[in-house]
């Protein structure tokens, strides 16, 4: 009769151990064929379904996965080709990765090579916003509206190291 609960464990464990590795596999595909979305709705569908995606997914993997395909909106080649609404939604979406980090403080730990995320990711992505921003009142709005959420993170990843 002892064994029953064991196995229970073992099997939950398994099944959220396989619902995590599936939600890999679907991050990754959105990840790869986000660049080849014509249009912005599409991209921004895409980051909204990284969003929902990253909320099972550990710390940990969502520093190492999700936060790299999001970066890529930014990146100089794609630059020309994402629209203003699709940077301020992926400016969203990246602060939200870390709002586990904020809110359960006790629960999360952060591996010596991810201590840099904030000079790795988000301060360059923070500096092309603000010299986009000069021009476009959407990507000012958007900075303006998640400047609370940055500082925390920020905050909390200087705590944490």
């Amino acid at each position: 009769m002892e064994d029953l609960p064991a196995s229970d464990e073992v099997t939950a464990q398994q099944r959220a151990e396989s619902a995590r590795d599936s939600a890999l596999m679907v991050v990754h595909w959105i990840g790869q064929l986000y660049t080849t979305c014509f249009f912005p709705q599409m991209r921004i569908v895409a980051l909204e379904m990284l969003q929902k995606i990253s909320v099972f997914l550990p710390f940990e993997m969502r520093i190492g996965m999700v936060l790299p395909y999001i970066a890529r909106v930014y990146d100089t080649e794609h630059v020309g080709q994402a629209s203003s609404r699709v940077k301020a939604k992926a400016f969203q979406v990246l602060l939200s990765l870390f709002d586990d980090l904020i809110d359960r403080t006790d629960l999360i730990i952060i591996e010596p090579f991810d201590f840099k995320v904030f000079q790795n990711y988000i301060l360059p992505i923070v500096k092309k916003l603000m010299a986009q921003g000069r021009g476009d009142p959407l990507i000012r709005h958007t900075l303006a509206q998640n400047l609370a959420q940055l500082a925390k993170v920020g905050t909390r990843l200087i705590e944490v190291a």
